[in-house]
């Protein structure tokens, strides 16, 4: 047995017409909200792997992984903003709130009550994941190897699109609400790579992958009203390569990175609507996953003796590319705003003293000032951008105690 969750939410806002707050009894119409939800997952698995022995330096490897899943959801909803205008009716008997909303109506002595949405999903999956690998341990410090495998991510509920706020985008859409559920993704990953010792001094790992990837998960945002979901956006591919590299030259030691990765989708998606409706573009061949291509991170530390102590100096830089947050411009989910994600570079460098059980250093984080955004989000109409950055140079003394 992997894993069992289960968990529930329920919050109820009654605000009176002047929507300042102030609460109102049930039974006043005004602005009320209620939702009540439960939510449960179960999974169960069962694994193995088995490692043969080809010659002396080959060596094979076979895996197996068969899962059961089950996600079961429901949810009761009552308010303008989850579609529902009208206010309670009568006066509901003690306990006015149920505290399960498995076990009833939300209000005892209306279990007819109109203003109730309720909706509730399940989902059953038996993935089966296989894995097969090749390893040639040529020397004792170099080794080669080739590996397939596949792997699988649960699918679950969304919540729907609350009708009351995104009506208009929802008819736009050609829809009458979102998809209630989405379902796992599966991908398969071909990698070949090889771990070796170069001139006894450098240690440099190296690697290239494919990954084919059915029925990736995407997040979705209707722009108009700021609601967000999940859904299934057909095939998309992933390939690239990593090489890494450590070396210690004396009191230098040096490491460095460089990743590259070109994700996209291989087809183009388009939205489930009715028979005579056009339908709307989800994603687009080509669009790019959001991975940002190139990423590479350095350090650099220099080993000394101070007034008998062990001390060093270190720098560190980290760099990632530009990306794209969002399907591309044909889109139903394009928002220009929040499109583009820059290139940034981070810089930190650190001066440190071992005094025994204490360690002090002295830091400089973002050295550079970075300040590039890193996450934007914008729902029009509003023009009001938030959004996320790196902390501002940061100088700092940290003391570590070892006992």
């Amino acid at each position: 047995l992997r894993g069992v969750g289960e968990e529930w939410f329920m919050g109820t806002v009654n605000l009176l017409p002047d929507g300042r707050g102030t609460p109102a009894p049930v039974g006043v119409a005004g602005l009320h909200a209620y939702r009540a939800q439960y939510f449960r997952d179960i999974e169960k698995a069962v694994f193995g792997e088995v490692n043969y022995r080809i010659t002396t330096k080959l060596k094979a490897t076979a895996g197996l992984r068969m899962s059961e899943i089950q996600v079961d959801y429901l949810q009761v909803t009552n308010g303008a903003v989850f579609g529902n205008t009208g206010g309670y009716v009568g006066t509901p008997a003690p306990p006015a709130v149920v505290t399960d909303p498995r076990t009833g109506h939300p209000f005892a002595n209306q279990p007819g009550d109109p203003w109730f949405n309720v909706i509730s999903g399940k989902q059953k999956e038996k993935p089966v994941s296989p894995k097969l690998g090749l390893s040639y341990q040529a020397t004792e410090q170099n080794l080669f190897y080739a590996t397939y495998s596949t792997g699988y991510r649960p699918g679950g509920i969304n919540q729907p699109a609350p009708p009351g706020n995104c009506a208009p985008t929802l008819v736009a859409l050609g829809i009458t609400t979102t998809p209630t559920e989405y379902f796992s993704d599966k991908i398969a990953s071909y990698e070949g790579g090889a771990k070796v010792r170069l001139f006894n001094k450098v240690q440099v790992n190296a690697s290239l992958f494919y990954i084919d990837w059915k029925n990736p998960q995407v997040s979705q945002r209707l722009t108009q009203c700021g609601h967000t979901y999940v859904d299934n956006a057909g095939k998309a591919h992933s390939k690239g390569g990593d090489i890494q590299a450590q070396g210690r030259f004396g009191p230098i030691t040096l490491t460095g990175s460089v990743a590259y990765t070109n994700a996209e989708y291989d087809e183009t998606v388009l939205t489930k609507v009715p028979a005579g409706t056009a339908p709307q573009v989800v994603v687009s061949k080509g669009d790019e996953l959001g991975s940002p291509k190139w990423q590479a991170a350095f350090s650099a530390q220099y080993n000394f003796n101070l007034l008998s102590y062990d001390a060093y100096l270190r720098g560190d830089y980290q760099y990632s590319g530009k990306y794209l947050r969002t399907p591309g411009p044909a889109s139903f989910s394009y928002n220009a705003v929040s499109y583009r994600g820059a290139a940034t570079n981070f810089v930190t460098v650190r001066a440190g003293l071992n005094l025994g059980r204490v360690d002090a250093s002295l830091f400089i984080n973002n050295l550079t000032k970075e300040d590039a955004r890193l996450n934007v989000g914008q729902s029009p109409p509003s023009l009001a951008v938030t959004g996320s950055t790196y902390r501002p140079r940061e100088y700092g003394l940290q003391l570590t105690y070892r006992y």
